[in-house]
């Protein structure tokens, strides 16, 4: 869980995404920063780019982790795996 990693969690996303985030919170001991519906896209830019890793699934932040080499695993859903062969890198890990 969150708790037990040695870094800040933060979970950005929509104002939709908020009652899913409370509850990732909820299973992670309070150690997690809500921030969903709280950041504009500049602000959740600097938020990544002064990231040491991130755990996105298949939406737009992706890019920008991709794009500032910031430590990214992408988890996606049942897509063909060759549709997302554009995010290659040392920093960059995908799951399909």
């Amino acid at each position: 869980t969150a708790s037990k990693l040695p870094l800040k969690s933060v979970i950005v996303g929509s104002p939709e995404d908020t009652p899913l985030a409370k509850e990732i919170i909820a299973l992670s001991g309070d150690k997690v920063a809500d921030m969903t519906g709280k950041t504009t896209l500049r602000e959740l830019t600097g938020l990544i780019r002064n990231s040491r890793f991130m755990l996105t699934n298949d939406t737009g932040p992706i890019h920008i982790g991709a794009a500032m080499q910031v430590a990214t695993f992408a988890i996606f859903g049942p897509l063909w795996g060759y549709a997302h062969r554009a995010h290659r890198g040392p920093a960059l890990r995908t799951l399909l």
